[in-house]
């Protein structure tokens, strides 16, 4: 499986519109005026969803469905319960090593880790890789929760500590067929994705 990259020959380019990129003319419902990096365009059926963008490893972790808690400053999910997000990968890794103990502790190998890591790795960076469905949010207070419910939450987010950050539970991910080339941006945006990448 290949990125989609803008030096691909135009005949087999993903299409591919990130809202606000570029103002929107009148279309016909279902169809998308999407432009490509070489500013032409072609109209093909798509879907609008809101997209996040995490960094490495957690991305990959979130889409191979090990992490189903994501944490935040910010409760930037509280307005899309029940609603299907896209995953945006970012460039930067994650500054912690935290969840290298953290996925030992659960009984994985080094050989293990290193296939999760590597399958998390394929599609690259920069692109949006994959959808999940997000659940409730609520802020963590450790006073009003027992230690085992304190490690329980650290092991489902594959972080710790969780200090006083924002908890969702997120659920059925999923990695896009292809990847698209997006640039990342900070807090909740959205995109149009092609029906032709998306999972069954």
């Amino acid at each position: 499986m290949k990125v989609i990259d803008v030096t691909m020959p135009k005949s087999k380019r993903k299409k591919f519109r990130q809202h606000g990129s570029r103002k929107a003319e009148p279309e016909k419902e279902g169809e998308s005026t999407s432009l490509n990096r070489d500013n032409t365009e072609s109209a093909e059926p798509y879907q609008v969803f809101p997209c996040i963008s995490a960094r490495q490893p957690y991305a990959g972790f979130i889409l191979d469905g090990l992490k189903t808690i994501e944490t935040r400053w910010t409760p930037k999910f509280k307005n899309l319960e029940n609603q299907t997000v896209a995953l945006h990968i970012a460039w930067k890794d994650w500054e912690g090593t935290e969840w290298k103990d953290m996925l030992a502790e659960r009984g994985m190998e080094e050989d293990e880790i290193s296939q999760v890591l590597e399958n998390g790795e394929k599609y690259g960076r920069g692109v949006i890789a994959g959808i999940f469905t997000v659940g409730e949010t609520w802020q963590f207070e450790a006073d009003s929760v027992s230690e085992e419910e304190k490690e329980a939450l650290e092991k489902q987010a594959i972080l710790r500590p969780l200090n006083e950050k924002y908890l969702t539970r997120i659920h059925s991910p999923k990695w896009l067929l292809e990847p698209m080339t997006c640039r990342g941006q900070v807090g909740v945006w959205k995109v149009d994705i092609s029906e032709n990448v998306l999972p069954k």
